[in-house]
């Protein structure tokens, strides 16, 4: 056993010489070598890789099947050649040339990446993918950035609520009208907060249900008891959406 234990370190630490990705596979289909290679092309670290089920790391649930076809041959001492597609740990489908090869008794069957120019893809699609999402992070700080400084700047009242009609930000304008801090509204339900006619949070809670804007409601506000502090205001309600047309959020 001493030996079996020394010629499985001796191999796992050749693997990271080679250029390629080398995925060795034990019995019952478990990952027992990783290389450096491999955790290039395929994004697992090798602590994660090590020791999970191959057909579940590398391959697509589409492609387990016929995966673990050609890994039974290999245990029976059948190689395999030919092009194949594993996916990657960030999703991406990744078609290229393999090697399937029996290993010996002691390190089972070894999977080899023998298209030289898949390595430098990987690393190609993962800079693409990071430009892109600092990219994207980018465009959307400065987008918030934008509507920020709108809300708070905006000579009209601004308040936005979360599904359940809760406050989730108020402009300076808004709580000058309420006369009640913008702080203070965090959090709160609508009618908790401030008393409003009942048709308002009607309004509001059909736009979340409809996803439709209500232009120019007639709104009056009693700021004290004796009814002395009545104003009246013109309001609209409209969704909040995400990119995917989703209402998230509702103001007014």
């Amino acid at each position: 056993m001493a030996t079996i234990g020394t010629e499985a370190v001796a191999a796992a630490e050749l693997l990271d010489v080679f250029p390629m990705a080398v995925v060795l596979v034990g019995r019952g289909g478990r990952i027992s070598g990783w290389n450096t290679a491999a955790e290039t092309l395929y994004g697992h670290p090798r602590s994660e890789a090590l020791g999970t089920a191959v057909v579940e790391t590398l391959f697509d649930a589409d492609d387990r099947a016929a995966a673990a076809a050609l890994f039974e041959g290999a245990a029976r001492g059948v190689a395999w050649e030919g092009d194949f597609r594993v996916r990657r740990r960030d999703g991406v489908l990744l078609v290229s040339s393999f090697r399937l090869a029996p290993a010996g008794s002691v390190l089972g069957s070894a999977w080899l990446a023998t298209d030289g120019i898949d390595q430098g893809l990987a690393e190609q699609e993962r800079s693409v993918l990071l430009s892109a999402e600092r990219a994207a992070r980018t465009t959307a700080e400065e987008a918030l950035g934008l509507v920020e400084a709108i809300v708070t700047s905006a000579p009209v009242g601004i308040a936005v609520f979360d599904l359940d009609l809760r406050y989730v930000r108020v402009n300076d304008a808004y709580a000058a009208v309420s006369g009640v801090s913008a702080v203070d509204h965090i959090g709160g339900q609508l009618d908790d907060v401030l008393p409003l006619q009942a048709d308002v949070a009607a309004d509001l809670r059909r736009v979340v249900t409809t996803g439709r804007t209500i232009l120019g409601r007639h709104v009056e506000l009693v700021t004290d008891e004796s009814g002395v502090g009545e104003r009246s205001f013109s309001v609209s309600y409209f969704p909040v959406r995400t990119t995917a047309r989703g209402v998230v959020r509702t103001g007014k």
